[in-house]
């Protein structure tokens, strides 16, 4: 990761830390001026999660800079009501939750133009509309969300493969 994106985001979660009211307002000021770039700042050093510095509250800065960064592209292009969480993942650091009030298909693509903006930022879109895509399309929609968004499967500890090979042929 380029130091100069580590240290701009640091700065910048520093300068709300250093006064939280004038920082905030201040903030949000400059959020709205350009929160595009300063979420592309923050964004490769969310990729690589551990790379952020120790200090929580930093941490917690940058990962609600991301949040802002895309509850703003999801006013874009989900046209949609939505809700978003954040859950922390002891392998992907956090990922991004979203509900969508809309079908399989329209989530999934909302899905995929999020990934291709936020590449390495583990994104997952849940619809509350009907399931209007077969196993087959949501099967290529999953695999094209993941190769945008430059995410690979992870298996947990202990995962068998062949042996779930060998169970789900039946032997």
């Amino acid at each position: 990761m380029p130091r100069n994106v580590s240290v701009r985001a640091v700065e910048f979660a520093s300068f709300i830390l250093a006064d939280p009211y004038k920082g905030v307002s201040e903030a949000s000021l400059r959020l709205t001026a350009s929160l595009e770039a300063a979420a592309r700042s923050v964004s490769a050093a969310l990729t690589e999660y551990s790379a952020l510095p120790e200090d929580p509250r930093v941490r917690e800065v940058a990962v609600q800079l991301m949040r802002a960064s895309i509850v703003q592209e999801l006013e874009k292009v989900a046209g949609t009501r939505f809700s978003l969480r954040v859950e922390p993942d002891p392998d992907w650091g956090c990922v991004y939750v979203i509900t969508l009030q809309a079908n399989a298909r329209e989530a999934l693509k909302a899905n995929l133009k999020l990934q291709e903006k936020y590449p390495g930022i583990p994104i997952v879109v849940e619809w509350t509309g009907e399931t209007d895509v077969t196993e087959e399309e949501l099967t290529e929609l999953l695999a094209e969300i993941l190769a945008k968004g430059g995410l690979r499967a992870k298996a947990p500890p202990g995962f068998d493969a062949v042996k779930a090979v060998r169970e789900s042929r039946g032997g």
